[in-house]
């Protein structure tokens, strides 16, 4: 039987699912930080990764690294503005 939150969605699972998208942001930040070339990235760790929706809403951010991310506008509408 699966428990499900007023939202219908089952909690187990979202939290499977936020290791998983936390993991990818992290293993991309540590792969940035073992080829980057530049010293801010290198040494001063001054980047940040994160993956995002196709709607472009941030689904998760590595941990330790600047969030940048958290803005209160979306990826894709700041897209969709540049390209008026």
């Amino acid at each position: 039987m699966c428990i499900r939150d007023s939202t219908g969605a089952d909690p187990v699972l979202l939290e499977v699912f936020n290791n998983l998208y936390m993991s990818i942001a992290e293993q991309m930040g540590e792969a940035l930080r073992l080829t980057a070339q530049s010293v801010n990235i290198k040494e001063r760790l001054d980047f940040s990764c994160a993956v995002f929706n196709r709607e472009g809403r941030l689904v998760a951010t590595a941990s330790g690294t600047f969030k940048y991310w958290l803005a209160p506008t979306t990826l894709s509408s700041k897209i969709g503005a540049a390209s008026d």
